[in-house]
């Protein structure tokens, strides 16, 4: 072979070689960018319960379905509380249940009761359900026979659906519970975010649920939840800070005081958000503790 062309074959050769190394390179890399945005933050859920498809503004549920409207306040949680406004809204659009349920920018303590949205409860099919997020299913307000054909209505519910409830009125579900079997797919909640509410919990501690909990949000204070974390009332905890114009600081040691008593007690525990006027475009979100993302369910 001629000297020239043995040149221009090792040219051509040479081209090649780099080009093809020049892909390779290439492709490893677009494949780990598409390994960083494919994984997300460590989301833990040691119990083998997947994290579920949110549809709602609200982390730890799937969907929410509200048999009742309108409440009141009863404790310092109650301060900025997001449902008033979406009832101001609703009231001013008609929508069923919130005729006179707010005045002046504050509940008014009537309750709208929408007998379709109980019949909703035993037909949904989805993973969790969040039960009068727009009320509160115990309020003085609501007939017992309300509260008992809501329960019906989840009971027959033949999916696998399970049912979220949360209350500031503890006493009444307990004693509810004493009368009522309760099925383990509703989950019995009631909401403490300081000093002043933990009595709630001695009422948790009488309801009959499989599955009791406490949402610690808006968490104003720190919390100590080690005597219902040591005698089992709790199954889950949730904590979130709280949002909107006039939100209430929440210190980043309360959090992690409450996740250490849960990591000591082997209970899980559900980093909701940061508290900020609007903490998913404002502050990290979701929220880490020790570089991990804790949505744990039951």
């Amino acid at each position: 072979m001629p000297t020239s062309t043995l040149a221009i074959a090792t040219v051509i050769t040479a081209i090649a070689v780099a080009a093809l190394l020049h892909w390779m390179v290439r492709l490893i890399r677009s494949a780990d960018k598409a390994d960083d945005k494919a994984v997300p933050p460590a989301s833990l859920a040691p119990f083998g319960r997947k994290e579920p498809v949110n549809h709602t503004g609200i982390a730890w549920t799937t969907k929410t379905v509200n048999p009742f409207k309108g409440c009141s306040q009863c404790s310092p949680e109650c301060q900025g509380c997001y449902a008033i406004q979406w009832a101001v809204r609703h009231q001013a659009k008609g929508s069923r249940g919130y005729a006179g349920t707010v005045k002046d920018g504050k509940f008014t303590g009537v309750i709208g009761i929408v007998p379709d949205e109980i019949d909703r409860l035993a037909k949904i099919n989805t993973d969790l359900v969040f039960v009068n997020s727009m009320s509160d299913t115990y309020h003085s307000r609501v007939p017992d026979s309300a509260v008992k054909a809501v329960f019906d209505a989840m009971a027959a519910n033949p999916f696998g659906t399970r049912f979220q409830i949360l209350t500031k009125r503890a006493t009444r579900m307990a004693k509810f519970s004493q009368g009522y079997a309760i099925p383990d797919k509703v989950w019995c909640g009631v909401t403490v975010g300081c000093k002043k509410s933990l009595h709630r919990l001695d009422a948790l501690r009488q309801v009959k649920a499989a599955v009791r909990w406490v949402s610690c949000e808006p968490l104003l204070g720190p919390l100590d939840l080690t005597p219902w974390l040591a005698d089992g009332t709790l199954s889950w905890v949730v904590v979130g800070g709280e949002s909107g114009p006039r939100f209430r600081p929440m210190d980043k040691k309360w959090v992690e005081d409450i996740w250490q008593q849960c990591q000591r007690y082997g209970v899980p525990v559900f980093l909701k958000q940061w508290s900020a006027r609007s903490p998913k475009t404002q502050t990290e979100y979701p929220p880490t503790i020790n570089g991990q993302v804790w949505h744990q369910f039951p």
